[in-house]
């Protein structure tokens, strides 16, 4: 890969998450990029817990993952049996955020999922540790 990939690449190791409320369902979102191949995805409230899913980083920052689309696959079968669908993921480098777009029921949302560094990964993903915890 170009340099300038590699290094979008590299922003995107670690945890990414984000939440919201969708007719009344609290809905979070987490993401952990383990490698430049391969993504944990969590939707707690849904059932969805799928570890090591393959996905691809295009040259637009479109990231693909090709088993949520998939009944054979853990995060295709899961989002299936839940009604949902990952419209699409994306990496915004200016935000250092993946934008993911869920369908759920009949409505399509975008959550806006935040990177959280290594000392807030000793938190709980639902409450991330504020920077003078990480001090103390």
């Amino acid at each position: 890969l170009p340099p300038q990939y590699q290094a979008l690449l590299e922003d995107l190791d670690g945890f990414y998450s984000g939440k919201k409320s969708i007719v009344g369902v609290e809905i979070e979102i987490d993401m952990t990029f383990k490698s430049g191949s391969v993504v944990d995805v969590t939707i707690a409230s849904l059932g969805v817990e799928c570890p090591e899913e393959a996905y691809t980083l295009e040259k637009d920052g479109s990231i693909n993952i090709p088993g949520a689309s998939s009944e054979n696959d853990c995060l295709g079968r899961a989002l299936k049996e839940q009604k949902a669908e990952i419209k699409s993921l994306s990496f915004d480098d200016s935000t250092n955020e993946v934008v993911a777009k869920l369908g759920y029921n009949i409505l399509t949302v975008t959550f806006h999922l935040k990177h959280h560094s290594p000392g807030s990964l000793l938190a709980t993903p639902s409450t991330p540790a504020k920077k003078a915890d990480l001090n103390s």
